[in-house]
């Protein structure tokens, strides 16, 4: 009979009202794409759960086809969202975005540590007045918008058209255009003034994905190891690393490919980087 419990809690065929209202909460209404990561909670074929320390975690193990997902090529963490009990205590929740577009499920803590006992069920008090914004949700491209972005970019790095030009449109993957506000909040994450081109690029499209290369969004672009003279914008399998040259005494806008020992081979402007890669010429 323990065994029959025990198998009860940690698998189950749907997540509980309560576990919805919360996720709900995270993933606000007026987002399409928090809609389609609520269904994949909503439709969830199995949902398992396992005890933490403090808490218990709930995981949608896979999904029934594609229709849910959304574009999604790193994990990305919700904000916590902290929740009264029934019994008075607090409780916090989080979910997350896996590669793919994937739901994790739903992460659920103590906000006091006191463990979590096996069997113990959600109750939660419902706070309608809560809401948490979208915006940290990607937001998803319609294919007119995937299409625009392909040729306004094209056009503005001067990539002619070539045989490959089909297949690397179809895996070309844009992100939705950066506001001036948004620039501005990166750079002064970083405290550097971004080069002319860099913020023309993500005004066009914040970073793309391109098969197995990318130029980075806002979101991701660092200076190489903390040294501020490289910005890097294109990260590689091989360990190598494409960045501007953020030297006050280098030419505006110039990018170079960077190995572990530093600097190896220039590569024009960001204007230049980025045809090559529309082109389909992998730089070595």
């Amino acid at each position: 009979m323990f065994s029959w419990l025990f198998d009860r809690w940690s698998q189950t065929k749907a997540f509980t009202p309560e576990e919805l209202t919360v996720l709900r909460i995270l993933l606000p209404t007026d987002s399409k794409s928090a809609d389609l990561l609520f269904n994949q909670a909503k439709h969830a074929p199995v949902v398992q759960r396992r005890v933490t320390n403090h808490g218990y975690e709930c995981s949608i193990p896979y999904v029934m086809g594609d229709t849910f997902l959304i574009e999604a090529d790193s994990r990305i963490d919700s904000p916590e969202i902290h929740l009264p009990t029934e019994a008075g205590d607090t409780l916090i929740f989080q979910t997350s975005i896996l590669p793919g577009g994937f739901l994790s499920g739903l992460s659920v803590k103590r906000a006091d540590g006191r463990p979590w006992r096996q069997g113990e069920w959600l109750q939660i008090c419902h706070q309608q007045s809560l809401r948490v914004s979208p915006g940290w949700i990607p937001l998803q491209l319609s294919k007119d918008e995937i299409r625009s972005a392909w040729s306004e970019l094209r056009l503005w790095c001067g990539a002619s058209i070539s045989p490959k030009q089909n297949r690397i449109r179809s895996l070309f993957r844009p992100a939705a255009r950066a506001s001036a506000e948004l620039i501005r909040q990166c750079e002064s994450r970083l405290d550097v003034a971004f080069p002319d081109e860099y913020q023309e690029f993500v005004q066009i499209t914040n970073g793309f994905q391109l098969e197995d290369q990318c130029v980075l969004g806002l979101a991701d672009v660092e200076f190489f190891d903390g040294n501020r003279d490289w910005l890097v914008i294109s990260p590689y399998l091989d360990e190598t690393i494409v960045a501007m040259d953020c030297r006050r005494d280098s030419p505006p806008n110039t990018c170079w490919r960077i190995a572990g020992d530093g600097p190896t081979k220039p590569l024009g402007t960001l204007k230049q980087h980025v045809c090559t890669l529309l082109e389909g010429e992998v730089q070595t």
